[in-house]
């Protein structure tokens, strides 16, 4: 990406004609990267505005807050301060020069965008003078974290609002009142908590008030979640679509797959055992069938191995028809734009598609 820059008599302006319109091209990755899709992704109207800065920091603060919540880091290039009846310039592109470079850790399927970016995590200047302190001080280091979220403590929310996973725990109070949290994902792929609060009970108008407290903590519109992970809590979804509804709601894939494991279990005990050549066939075995059919429909990576993949869920499950009838017309008709690859993957869900991570903020509460 290379954003250019330049300011007349003293203001900051916009030159629209240099903006570019990729942040990757697939020619720039290396081939040896097995497993990645590569999708270009399209800026232009992110970096074209016609606002005036005041001075020079002003500008590259806005111009690096837009590449975060874009997903993606930027340093100067070249730049200029107009001395000697020269035109002014700054000249800003992406950290890594453009081209997606291989991690040295494992490749995950989905890593997070801002991998690889070390100038999106970088202390600012207030906060290096405040650990410096804090060093002096001989404060412990399980504590510095701790104060600096103190200090600022809508920080990471404004800065890493891509998504939001939501989920309600029970029996940690003894008004048995549910707690409901939400949690977000770093760029280093750690979880931090946005909020969580005790609820009279699980009714959209208990959810609209905690979720509009939510958005209230972002300072921009544009920082809205992209992805938002919940379990099938229908009041909850109903809520955050209506608080949230540009951004993308994603259901649980962990909760799916153990509902259709439940029907199926009972499904397979009822029907008789058959041989299949000449060995006695074990229940367990055709569950594992089943949901190894099931597993597929989910990971699939397109919308024709996605069809694929329900032809062959048919024929292990044509003995079963309740089954096929639960899992077309409960889940796949209705939700399968929020489950499986080929759909979910169009989002930038930062490879969370299981309400896991909050389930994991639950236990560290409780304990």
């Amino acid at each position: 990406m290379n954003t250019f820059r330049r300011y007349i008599s003293g203001t900051f302006i916009v030159h629209p004609d240099n903006i570019s319109k990729e942040l990757v091209s697939t020619n720039d990755v290396s081939p040896n990267v097995q497993g990645v899709v590569v999708k270009s992704v399209n800026i232009d109207g992110d970096f074209n505005n016609k606002q005036e800065f005041d001075d020079r920091d002003g500008m590259l603060t806005w111009i690096r807050r837009t590449a975060t919540r874009l997903g993606f880091g930027v340093v100067i290039r070249r730049s200029d301060n107009g001395l000697e009846k020269r035109n002014a310039f700054v000249t800003i592109w992406c950290e890594k020069s453009e081209k997606y470079k291989t991690p040295l850790e494992k490749f995950k399927r989905d890593d997070t965008v801002l991998q690889g970016h070390p100038s999106v995590y970088r202390l600012k200047a207030e906060e290096k003078t405040c650990i410096s302190d804090m060093t002096l001080n001989l404060v412990q280091s399980k504590n510095t974290l701790a104060t600096l979220k103190q200090k600022e403590p809508d920080n990471l929310f404004n800065t890493l609002s891509t998504l939001l996973i939501l989920d309600s725990t029970y029996k940690t109070n003894k008004y048995r009142l549910p707690l409901f949290e939400l949690v977000g994902v770093t760029s280093t792929d750690k979880t931090y908590a946005v909020g969580f609060a005790f609820l009279k009970c699980e009714k959209e108008d208990n959810f609209t008030w905690e979720l509009e407290v939510c958005r209230s903590l972002l300072k921009e519109k544009v920082d809205m979640p992209k992805a938002i992970v919940t379990d099938r809590n229908t009041p909850l979804m109903n809520t955050a679509a209506k608080v949230f509804p540009f951004s993308n709601a994603l259901f649980c894939r962990y909760h799916i797959s153990t509902n259709v494991r439940s029907r199926v279990k009972p499904a397979v005990e009822k029907k008789q055992l058959e041989f299949e050549g000449g060995k006695l066939v074990k229940p367990s075995v055709v569950v594992e069938q089943i949901m190894d059919a099931w597993n597929c429909i989910l990971n699939s990576s397109t919308k024709d191995l996605y069809v694929d993949s329900v032809i062959q869920f048919w024929k292990v499950c044509k003995k079963y028809p309740a089954l096929l009838k639960y899992v077309e017309s409960t889940i796949l008709d209705q939700v399968k734009e929020k489950i499986v690859y080929a759909w979910i993957d169009n989002v930038r869900h930062l490879g969370n598609t299981t309400t896991n991570r909050v389930e994991s903020a639950h236990a560290s509460l409780k304990n």
